[in-house]
């Protein structure tokens, strides 16, 4: 994801939309730096989760691999989201 940014948006010197709705114009424009703090953000959590996944596999492999696949679905959803605010600008 973040290679993809980088390649996107390293020339970009205006506002980005960030939002869009299909019936109104865009409503919420931000910086390539709105963009590269959603990735840091995604980063952080899945380390986060990580880390958890780590501490309960011993106690509930059940819970483990439930947090591990949410974690997964939260790294699409943000890939996503990125994908979306690159293409649309």
């Amino acid at each position: 994801i973040a290679a993809i940014a980088y390649f996107n948006l390293k020339n970009v010197d205006h506002f980005l939309v960030l939002y869009a709705s299909g019936v109104e114009r865009p409503n919420f424009l931000g910086t390539p730096s709105d963009v590269w703090s959603i990735i840091a953000a995604a980063f952080v959590a899945v380390l986060v989760n990580s880390f958890l996944v780590q501490a309960l596999y011993a106690r509930s492999r059940f819970l483990a691999h439930l947090l591990s696949l949410a974690t997964v679905f939260f790294s699409i959803l943000i890939f996503i989201a990125v994908a979306g605010i690159i293409s649309v600008n």
